[in-house]
C-alpha cells in the first residue's frame, strides 16, 4: 500500500529535524510544498553557512534562554527558496513544532497559506492569533494521523 503524501511530507520534516545543529530548545525540521504535494524546500535549526555549529561550540543565549545564533527551520526553508528564486507565495508548510512568534511573522510575509505542525511550541505565543488574522489555516498533525485533511 502506498503511503499517504501527507505522511511522507511529515516524515521528511521529522528526518530534517534530526539534522538540527542547534538543539538548545528543540530539534526542528520544516518542509515547504505546493498544492500537488511537491516538496519545494526543506530546513532545520542551525547556524548560518560557514559558522560553527552550536552543538559543537555551545549556544549564544538571550535572556530568555533562546539561542540567538541559530536560524530556525521555517526560516531556513524560506531562505532556501529565496536563494534559488522560488516564490513562497501560496505554499504550504509542515514543521515539527508550531512556529514561534518571529517565524510566524516571516511565514505570513512569505505568503504561505497553510501551516501544519507536530508539537506545540514550548512557550506561550501570539502566533496562532497572527495566523488567524492573516487568514492562514493552522493545524496540528501527528505522525499516525492519516485522517488529517489539508485544504489545498
Amino acid at each position: 500500500m502506498r503511503p499517504d503524501k501527507r505522511y511522507v511530507i511529515q516524515s521528511v520534516a521529522l528526518q530534517f529535524a534530526e539534522l538540527s545543529t542547534c538543539s538548545q530548545r528543540a530539534k526542528v525540521g520544516a518542509v515547504l510544498f505546493d498544492n500537488s504535494f511537491r516538496i519545494v524546500a526543506t530546513g532545520y535549526n542551525g547556524s548560518p553557512q560557514g559558522m560553527e555549529h552550536c552543538d559543537d561550540v555551545g549556544c549564544v543565549l538571550d535572556e530568555s534562554g533562546s539561542c540567538i545564533v541559530a536560524v530556525h527551520a521555517e526560516v531556513n526553508a524560506i531562505l532556501q527558496c529565496a536563494m534559488y528564486g522560488i516564490s513562497t507565495n501560496g505554499l504550504n508548510l509542515y514543521t515539527t513544532f508550531s512556529p514561534c512568534n518571529r517565524c510566524a511573522m516571516i511565514i505570513i510575509r512569505a505568503g504561505i497559506k497553510y501551516v501544519a505542525y507536530g508539537m506545540p511550541y514550548l512557550k506561550g505565543t501570539i502566533a496562532d492569533k497572527s495566523f488567524s488574522d492573516a487568514g492562514i489555516l493552522v493545524q496540528q498533525w501527528r505522525t499516525d494521523d492519516t485522517n488529517l485533511r489539508i485544504r489545498v
